[in-house]
């Protein structure tokens, strides 16, 4: 870290000042409850069967034991951060009722988790040095630096002459069409 630090003291050192081109990893917590799992809940339910449908839950309270909490959270390593909170409630050990933020349906889950692929790749191609055309590569100015020709072609730009070809034979007195006997 100190070399990151001495790096970003030296003038026009632009590059390391913000870490805006390192990569940044998706973090996602918790379980996703979708609309559709929310609608096979059923008042009168056991905890087995509730756990069937959504899971286990991410928190149990100790000192309430009627109601688990499920909670989603996904970070991306650019963007907003989402957040939801479920939970269920339960009386004599059946499902009573359930609260909690709006669901999305898996469908529009999904599709969240494209469309931000889809952003993550579009902004990893705008800023991928990469994928620009600056002219010869580092390999091939390396290799013409130390007078190889880095595109495998002749120097003088012209092709290679062909190579020789066998001769023919020749007419003889024996064998006037100049075959092989």
């Amino acid at each position: 870290m100190a070399i990151l630090a001495g790096c970003a003291s030296l003038p026009g050192s632009d590059y390391f000042s913000d870490f805006s081109w390192a990569y940044k990893v998706d973090v996602q917590q918790g379980m996703v409850v979708t609309q559709e799992m929310s609608a096979e809940l059923r008042p009168g339910m056991t905890r087995d069967q509730v756990k069937f449908v959504v899971g286990t839950p991410l928190l149990t309270d100790p000192f309430n034991a009627q109601r688990w909490d499920y909670v989603f959270r996904f970070q991306p390593g650019r963007g907003t951060v989402e957040e939801r909170r479920f939970s269920i409630y339960f009386v004599n050990d059946k499902l009573d009722h359930t609260a909690g933020d709006a669901l999305p349906t898996e469908k529009e889950f999904v599709a969240s988790r494209i469309a931000l692929s889809a952003q993550q790749r579009r902004r990893a191609k705008g800023n991928d040095d990469l994928d620009r055309d600056d002219g010869p590569s580092l390999w091939q100015r390396l290799v013409a630096w130390f007078g190889g020709n880095p595109d495998n072609t002749d120097r003088s730009g012209t092709e290679p002459p062909p190579p020789p070809t066998p001769p023919s034979p020749q007419p003889s007195a024996a064998n006037p069409a100049g075959g092989r006997q």
